[in-house]
């Protein structure tokens, strides 16, 4: 098999594939060689299960926090899949393909793809989060289209489902079509998950106040222990001064039991006018781990 390097924000027509000659390819980030080279022989294996057709494999702890808690037709429109895994195709895919970005035709395409079952060995390579206050609300058409005509299979609860809308416009930053959502389905749902939409609407907004009156709404939820988890494993990572107290303030101090989502408005709050890098790195992953939480949450809940 042959790797291909490529831009998140390359266009089939880019890609160099008449490199890789009669070899099926490996389309990722640079980022991602690493991955590849290290787990070469178990790729061609998942590849030859999926009977030589297009597979996706996720890498790390956020590509298996997608690809493994969401069906492929939501954790297509959550983020570009290059940010989060390899994808296996056979050599001749895309030759005649136009000018499209390769995430959209995923996305366009997401009944033609498998999810590797086979773990892949290797570290995470997203590297860019949201912001905590996202300033540009830009979508491409496209993936707009695609978020607000989502029909997700098997999905019974009506809420819940609109929530999971609410979601996707917040993750990739488009806070006023989220906040329509969410007030679709306010106070309602199996556990709220509009108002928690809501709430960390309003935190990135930011409107501080108004977001702990809505976390005040949601009260105790179910990914608050993960979230907790992951939260403290990250501050544990950072190399802020802060990053201790402030995981001690989040997380029962420090031990990963038990989150407070009002200290987290706080601490997003000080991030909002800090000038430490690190932690407000670390603040943005966390953010991510939250909303990747709470859309797996919202999922199973629109079941």
């Amino acid at each position: 098999m042959h790797f291909l390097a490529c831009d998140v924000t390359s266009q089939l027509i880019e890609l160099p594939i008449s490199q890789s000659g009669s070899a099926d390819i490996v389309l990722g980030k640079p980022q991602a060689q690493e991955a590849f080279d290290a787990n070469n022989s178990s790729i061609k294996e998942a590849f030859a299960s999926s009977n030589k057709q297009l597979t996706l494999m996720p890498l790390g702890d956020w590509g298996n926090t997608i690809w493994r808690n969401l069906p492929s037709q939501l954790a297509i429109l959550t983020d570009n899949p290059l940010e989060s895994s390899l994808i296996a195709a056979p050599a001749n895919r895309f030759q005649n393909e136009t000018s499209m970005n390769l995430w959209q035709w995923l996305v366009e395409h997401s009944d033609e793809f498998s999810v590797s079952a086979n773990e892949i060995s290797a570290s995470s390579i997203k590297d860019q989060f949201p912001d905590l206050a996202p300033t540009d609300s830009s979508m491409p058409d496209w993936l707009r289209s695609a978020c607000n005509n989502l029909n997700l299979k098997n999905a019974n609860s009506g809420p819940d489902a609109i929530a999971i809308k609410a979601g996707l416009f917040q993750i990739h930053g488009d806070l006023e079509t989220s906040h329509e959502y969410a007030q679709d389905c306010q106070g309602k749902g199996r556990y709220a998950a509009g108002d928690y939409w809501h709430g960390i609407m309003h935190r990135r907004e930011p409107d501080y106040g108004n977001s702990k009156y809505w976390f005040r709404r949601v009260g105790e939820h179910p990914i608050f222990d993960d979230l907790s988890t992951q939260a403290s494993t990250i501050l544990k990572a950072c190399a802020s001064p802060l990053a201790h107290q402030w995981s001690d303030r989040l997380t029962a101090n420090g031990t990963g039991h038990g989150w407070d989502p009002m200290a987290f408005v706080d601490l997003c709050e000080t991030c909002a006018t800090s000038q430490d890098k690190q932690l407000i790195e670390a603040v943005k992953q966390i953010q991510w781990a939250e909303m990747m939480l709470l859309l797996a949450q919202t999922y199973c809940d629109a079941q």
